[in-house]
C-alpha cells in the first residue's frame, strides 16, 4: 500500500481531486468544513462548496454571502483551515492557509455562472444569521444584484494528507509557503 502513494505524487493527486470535484456534484470532496476564528466565541465551523481549485495558485475558492459571520471572522483572523474527507478512499485533507476576499473581476465572473437559484440565495434578507419570524425559506424577501455575494480564496500554506483505511496508515505534510512545495511524511 506504501508504494501505491509516493510523497512527491500526492501533491498533484490532492489538486488533481479538488479540481475533479468542482465538477462532479458527486464527488467526497465538494463539500468542506471551513474553519474561522472568532475573537471572543473561540473557533467556528461550516460546510461550504468547493467552488474551484487552482493548483498552479494553490488556491481554493468557495461562495459565501458577504454579510455572513466567516467574513467577519476573516478580517479578524484570516487564517482558516478548510478540511476535505473522502469516506469512499479513507483520506482526509486539510489546507491550512490565509482566507481573502477574491478581487472584483472573479466575484462578478463566478456570479455570472451561478444559476437563478443559487442568486436569490445572495439577494435574500435578512443577512444569515438574524432571527426571523418564518421558518420558510422560500418566503425570504429577494432583492437587488450581487452586492452581498462573496468569493473567498483560500490560499494554501500547508496541506495535511492522511490515510486510514484497513491496510495502511500514512501522513505527509505539504509545506507551500515556497516557491517549490516541500513533501514529508510524518506520523499519523
Amino acid at each position: 500500500m506504501v508504494r501505491e502513494y509516493e510523497i512527491d505524487g500526492i501533491y498533484d493527486s490532492i489538486w488533481r481531486d479538488l479540481a475533479r470535484a468542482t465538477k462532479d456534484y458527486k464527488s467526497e470532496y465538494r463539500w468542506l468544513n471551513l474553519a474561522t476564528a472568532h475573537p471572543t466565541r473561540g473557533c467556528s465551523v461550516r460546510t461550504v462548496v468547493l467552488r474551484e481549485a487552482i493548483a498552479q495558485k494553490k488556491t481554493v475558492r468557495v461562495h459565501t454571502d458577504l454579510r455572513a459571520q466567516k467574513i467577519s471572522e476573516i478580517e479578524h483572523c484570516p487564517l482558516v483551515t478548510a478540511h476535505f474527507h473522502n469516506r469512499k478512499k479513507g483520506i482526509q485533507i486539510r489546507i491550512t492557509g490565509r482566507a481573502s476576499i477574491a478581487p472584483p473581476d472573479i466575484q462578478k465572473s463566478a456570479w455570472n455562472i451561478l444559476s437563478q437559484r443559487q442568486k436569490s440565495l445572495y439577494r435574500a434578507d435578512p443577512k444569515p444569521g438574524r432571527v426571523i419570524q418564518n421558518v420558510t425559506s422560500s418566503e425570504l424577501p429577494v432583492k437587488g444584484n450581487f452586492k452581498h455575494f462573496c468569493v473567498i480564496d483560500i490560499k494554501a500554506e500547508e496541506i495535511d494528507w492522511l490515510l486510514v483505511n484497513r491496510s495502511s496508515q500514512l501522513r505527509a505534510r505539504l509545506i507551500c509557503k515556497c516557491k517549490k512545495v516541500i513533501s514529508e511524511w510524518i506520523a499519523p
